[in-house]
């Protein structure tokens, strides 16, 4: 009998191993469903659905789409689709070279695009849409081409733009030998390059050969083994990683390193305040404040002015006159109460943008604190309550306290930590609620023991059986009970944090102020290695307030400098070396080349060589004058009234000068004593000496611009008699 059992025993053994064995190789067969990870089935789907014949026999309308999700163009594939290997979001369209509009009218076409109603293109590629198209699209098919023949050195100098054409190589690989890493980013690769000591000055085709070598990568192995460690290593921001490990972000502005103090200078007319507005955007795309920069000026300006109300941007123009008092604090009078004249101090437009800045960055290291605690700590509850109050005094609003008694404002301790609240009627203070008396009992108070302010009972010994302030504190303490449910809603857990946010202070002309007279002490402060939050961070005490002032990480200064006013070499030395200097000169391809026969580029180019031999580089006339020139008459009213008083200005009242970077067009007629037909019988006097006065601008014709840069146009006596 045991013997039987034994028998049944072994046979059902040998059945199940078989029955095992054969589930087994079902398995290992099923390659599209349970072998194939995620990674290679998208991979693999986008190989099939986009084949390079498919991609000979593309359409404009199947390149490119707009609206949803459920989209089945090659670009939102590359973009959207494909996202896991590789994010290239975000940012400006153009990246694809052409791109469907969602719009009803054509817009004005600037800087190198072409907008028309249905779709916009980089003007490069072509006059028309279907010229754009085609040509994108024959770079395309090259780089499929390449990348399938492992000729990867070819694809860097396809003119596309670098993510864009890298990932589309990346994605036409042979999913079992990979050649290429998906890291595009060309900032980042160069980092990993220098990191990992690979050579200098290397292009995106030489770091991937050398970072694969000759190791056999499939699309598996590559990810695990060089991409994510790499990322890690290099990638630019950790929580990015975190959320998205091959996260890479197109918009490459935010990818290098935004300076804290920067200023932008150039000649008159360049663009500088301009580029202000895009500077600030880039930072708020930096902190994801914004996911791209608009396409439009319109659009720009629009989010400019929506962070500029909402107290993040603060804008400021500097003259001869500006002060401390104006910029920091002063005391000034209240003109509000003629009976009763009180001077108070008032903060300027620094301290007010950095102290909310400041308050926003505490309140952002503090919510990374572990908040899950029930209890929270009473002293950094009561720093998160005051500052939020100081935010709402730095904004204008008046804060109701009890019955009359409004918020005054907020002390400070030298480490910046809240000392007291101040309360009182009408801008008198008179009663302080301190940091100390708030730690003692607001436990008490939540417990249950303080139940009324009869209960607050006085520091030291006293006649009186409770506190002076008491029905203050109790007050205080039930706010502070009401903000806590806030405040633990708001932190409570890591994906409800305060963000950290950007503040960002332009200063227009800051060279017309005197600087040491403006920023005194506060010069050391912007430094971003004496930046609170930094180990070197210094905080001084403010003159006429006597509180603690420090300027946080998060404020971003942006400068703007006219050198036609004064050369950047005469900068004061101590500004100089707190601030990066960027140079915006006039840029001539930016202009018209058919103004009613003008060609306004080599209008500007010719003016501005001949000033740069006359004068200096740094008076040049900057492209911003004649951005909106069509016609003929503009260009009139642009040079009678801009270019020659502006000329005038740079050569000192010298019309031969004047005259000789107009190349002798007409503009400026000169005299002599021969041609007035009198005389001088003066030793003193030069007989051959000129008088010039301007021509009449109305008379001026397309020749006389042109003579600007055409020396074989010649201005017969008839035009210049005119003239």
């Amino acid at each position: 009998m045991d013997f039987d059992l034994n028998c049944i025993s072994i046979i059902c053994n040998f059945v199940f191993l078989i029955e095992f064995d054969r589930i087994c190789v079902e398995i290992f067969r099923n390659e599209g469903e349970l072998l194939m990870t995620s990674d290679e089935e998208i991979f693999k789907k986008f190989q099939e659905r986009w084949s390079l014949e498919k991609v000979k026999k593309m359409e404009l309308k199947d390149y490119t789409g707009i609206g949803g999700t459920n989209r089945d163009d090659f670009a939102y594939w590359i973009e959207s689709k494909l996202d896991k290997l590789g994010s290239i979001r975000g940012g400006s369209a153009f990246k694809f070279g052409i791109y469907k509009r969602n719009a009803n009218n054509n817009k004005e076409n600037k800087r190198g695009f072409i907008d028309e109603k249905d779709y916009a293109w980089s003007a490069k590629y072509g006059n028309t849409k279907e010229e754009a198209f085609d040509k994108i699209k024959s770079y395309i098919i090259k780089i499929i081409e390449l990348s399938q023949q492992n000729k990867l050195d070819e694809i860097g100098k396809i003119d596309l733009w670098h993510l864009y054409k890298w990932k589309i190589a990346f994605h036409y690989q042979k999913i079992e030998n990979m050649r290429i890493v998906c890291i595009f980013n060309e900032k980042i690769l160069q980092d990993i390059a220098k990191g990992e000591n690979l050579g200098e000055n290397l292009s995106t085709a030489q770091i991937y050969e050398k970072l694969l070598g000759d190791k056999i990568y499939t699309l598996q192995t590559m990810i695990q083994e060089k991409s994510m460690p790499l990322w890690q290593k290099y990638g630019k921001n950790s929580q990015e990683i975190m959320e998205n490990p091959m996260q890479n972000n197109l918009n490459t502005q935010t990818q290098k390193t935004i300076p804290l103090n920067q200023i932008l200078y150039g000649p008159p007319g360049t663009g500088k305040t301009y580029e202000t507005i895009n500077k600030a955007l880039e930072i708020l795309v930096k902190f994801k404040e914004i996911d791209s920069i608009p396409e439009t000026r319109k659009e720009q300006n629009k989010l400019f002015r929506e962070f500029k109300d909402k107290g993040q941007i603060a804008f400021i123009t500097f003259h001869q006159s500006f002060s401390y008092e104006e910029f920091v604090e002063g005391i000034k009078p209240n003109a509000d109460n003629s009976q009763n004249m009180i001077y108070e101090v008032q903060s300027g437009i620094f301290k007010e943008i950095s102290e909310r800045a400041l308050a926003n960055y505490q309140n952002y290291n503090n919510s990374q604190k572990d908040t899950k605690d029930s209890q929270i700590d009473t002293k950094r509850l009561f720093q998160a309550y005051a500052l939020e109050l100081k935010q709402k005094l730095d904004n204008g609003e008046s804060i109701n306290f009890l019955n009359k008694m409004k918020i005054q404002f907020i002390n400070f301790n030298q480490n910046g930590e809240v000392k007291s609240i101040i309360i009182g009627v009408d801008k008198s203070p008179i009663q302080s609620l301190t940091q100390e008396i708030i730690s003692r009992d607001y436990p008490n108070f939540k417990s249950g023991k303080i139940k009324a302010y009869k209960d607050i009972k006085p520091r030291y010994e006293s006649q009186s059986q409770w506190h002076g302030n008491a029905i203050y504190y109790f007050a205080l303490y039930e706010q502070l009970k009401d903000f806590e449910k806030e405040f633990q809603r708001e932190n409570a857990g890591a994906t409800q944090k305060i963000p950290l946010k950007p503040y960002i202070l332009i200063i227009d002309e800051i060279n017309r102020g005197n600087i040491s007279k403006i920023l005194g002490e506060l010069i050391t402060l912007i430094e971003p290695s004496k930046r609170i939050g930094n180990n070197e961070e210094l905080r001084v005490t403010l003159p006429y307030s006597q509180e603690t002032f420090g300027v946080p990480n998060n404020l971003y200064i942006i400068g703007t400098m006219n050198t036609a006013d004064r050369s950047i070499a005469l900068l004061d030395t101590a500004l100089r070396r707190r601030f990066e200097f960027s140079e915006i000169m006039p840029d001539f391809t930016l202009l018209n080349k058919d103004c009613e026969g003008v060609d306004l580029q080599k209008l500007l180019e010719s003016i501005n060589h001949r000033i740069e031999f006359l004068l200096d580089r740094e008076h040049t006339i900057g492209h911003s004058f004649f951005m909106k020139i069509k016609f003929i008459n503009e260009l009139k009213e642009v040079f009678a009234k801009k270019i020659i008083p502006l000329l005038q200005e740079y050569f000192y009242e010298d019309y031969a000068k004047i005259d000789a970077v107009l190349n002798g067009n007409g503009m400026i007629e000169s005299k002599s004593m021969q041609d007035l037909g009198i005389s001088l019988n003066d030793e003193f006097v030069d007989n051959d000496k000129k008088i010039y006065k301007i021509t009449d601008s109305s008379k001026w014709n397309e020749k006389h611009f042109q003579k600007i840069y055409d020396n074989t146009i010649k201005l017969d006596n008839t035009q210049n008699n005119e003239a």
